[in-house]
């Protein structure tokens, strides 16, 4: 298991950091990510202070590398990245580079998902990975990531890379998975779930569920069942600029204290 994980170097989100590392199993490789957004504007002064920023960031990292590795006793691979540009083009060249297997954001990182969720360019690179993405509210309770609610859309067919993902991500925390759907009532053909339900398949039975509104229907039915994950999928990349440009998608990820797994297409 590869993970990589965008920090801040500081802020409220390094409990959570922290809490994830816990949950995983002895060997993993963990890259921590860091971008110091340059200021060069031609200048030496500017070109300096860019050093300075990067010098202070690369400190940062070791002690926080550290902590790390005096919790978790060496048991982890942890490896850092600190490099001094454009969090966009950082990003991308990261996750290129070490094609991890999820990439973690920690929501209220400003090098995290709040970021993302005001850059267009940001949101275009994520859109692009193939990689899970998971996202951890800073005052999210992860003892553990037993428990996986998989929201399901016949908008959004399920293909057999999403399977693969989710089969991937619950085999390695050892969770249980449940499937839903939440109709409001907007859909007079359900036939689709009955279609891809079996005790043979990966997902089980879908269990169907009544709302006015979809967040809300998702919402209790993640309380109702305290699941420790929930889990969406998409296919179109273009999604993640609805899903974070848009109010109820926002408080889905910000309001929510339940991480969100987004598995692509």
């Amino acid at each position: 298991m590869t993970i990589l994980i965008p920090t801040d170097l500081g802020g409220d989100h390094e409990d959570r950091l922290l809490d994830l590392l816990d949950l995983l199993q002895d060997g993993a490789r963990v890259v921590l990510f860091h971008s110091v957004e340059s200021k060069t504007a031609g200048t030496a002064g500017v070109i300096n202070m860019d050093q300075l920023m990067y010098e202070d960031a690369c400190k940062n990292m070791e002690e926080l590398l550290k902590k790390i590795r005096i919790k978790q006793k060496d048991r982890l691979k942890i490896e850092s990245n600190v490099l001094c540009g454009y969090f966009d083009s950082d990003l991308e060249m990261t996750i290129n580079a070490v094609k991890p297997n999820l990439l973690v954001l920690i929501s209220k990182s400003r090098k995290g998902i709040d970021k993302l969720m005001d850059k267009r360019k940001s949101l275009g690179v994520i859109g692009e990975i193939k990689q899970p993405l998971l996202v951890i509210p800073a005052e999210a309770e992860i003892n553990n990531l037993h428990r996986v609610g998989f929201a399901i859309d016949q908008k959004e067919p399920l293909s057999d890379h999403v399977l693969n993902q989710l089969s991937f991500f619950t085999g390695y925390f050892k969770s249980d998975l449940r499937t839903f759907h939440v109709n409001d009532h907007s859909e007079e053909n359900l036939d689709y779930y009955s279609e891809i339900s079996g005790p043979s398949d990966f997902t089980e039975k879908v269990e169907i569920t009544l709302s006015e509104d979809v967040k809300t229907g998702i919402d209790e039915w993640v309380a109702e069942n305290e699941a420790d994950v929930l889990a969406i999928v998409t296919h179109d990349k273009n999604f993640f600029e609805k899903l974070f440009k848009s109010s109820i998608s926002r408080k889905l990820i910000k309001d929510n204290k339940t991480p969100l797994l987004i598995l692509t297409q």
